[in-house]
């Protein structure tokens, strides 16, 4: 086995090839990989962005778990009646 020598600065997770590492960043995260042809100054104009689409995610799944936990509440005091 190969070493995997990249690492995913979000999560930790490990990749033996950039590309992977690459296709692992733009599904999980919603990071894209560094863009061509543009200077370092619009790069950081655009991270925020890059940053809200995690952030946006990370909202929708904490809904998703409160909306589970009210289920779950439910049940639960449907079985103690």
């Amino acid at each position: 086995m190969r070493p995997r020598k990249y690492q995913c600065d979000v999560c930790g997770k490990r990749f033996e090839r950039s590309q992977a590492l690459g296709i692992h960043r733009r599904l999980a995260h919603g990071i894209k990989g560094k863009q061509r042809g543009v200077s370092r100054q619009k790069r950081k104009e655009l991270e925020p962005e890059q940053e809200r689409g995690t952030r946006d995610r990370l909202i929708d799944c904490h809904r998703q778990l409160q909306l589970l936990l009210l289920e779950i509440g439910d049940l639960v005091i449907r079985m103690e009646r």
